[in-house]
């Protein structure tokens, strides 16, 4: 068996793979795979495990006090939303550079879209697309949008890019 020295660590190699002390110093020892520790990682980070129910600051929590813990948290439903702590006002930017905005749990809907949708008071078509006349995919007033076919749509932006219409 040898032993090499991380900057947090001591790792023992032994037959059964590598070994280590609990991080929270009860001296227990905790078997790591070998994915997760390898000498060289171990040198320049350093590596920190507890056993379980071993928290960060050397207390033991007896499983009768993990047990209370978690009959409290039981049944409380988690905040999400604009009840969160936190919330950020719930908007998130695409990929693309247009503003999702959050209806409600897991859904959001392009900023632009809902705006038209408000304006008109009805959903949008599959078939229906909202273009912004000045370009600017964060400009969501309604003075900027206009709601055209997919197939204008494309027209328009390949008129827009090549001062040519569509042909066909």
């Amino acid at each position: 068996m040898g032993w090499h020295t991380g900057r947090h660590c001591y790792l023992q190699f032994g037959t059964s793979g590598m070994t280590t002390h609990c991080a929270c110093g009860c001296q227990q020892t905790i078997q790591l795979s070998q994915q997760v520790a390898y000498p060289s990682y171990v040198a320049k980070y350093g590596l920190k495990r507890y056993i379980r129910g071993h928290n960060n600051v050397g207390k033991v929590l007896s499983a009768e006090i993990r047990e209370k813990i978690s009959a409290k948290q039981r049944g409380i439903p988690r905040a999400g939303g604009p009840q969160h702590p936190q919330w950020k006002g719930g908007y998130q930017l695409q990929g693309k550079g247009y503003r999702r905005k959050w209806l409600q749990k897991h859904t959001y809907l392009a900023e632009h879209r809902w705006v038209m949708e408000q304006h008109l008071g009805r959903k949008l078509l599959p078939l229906e697309d909202v273009h912004h006349l000045n370009g600017n995919k964060l400009d969501n007033h309604l003075e900027n949008l206009i709601v055209l076919s997919k197939s204008d749509h494309t027209k328009l932006h390949h008129f827009l890019k090549t001062n040519k219409p569509l042909e066909g």
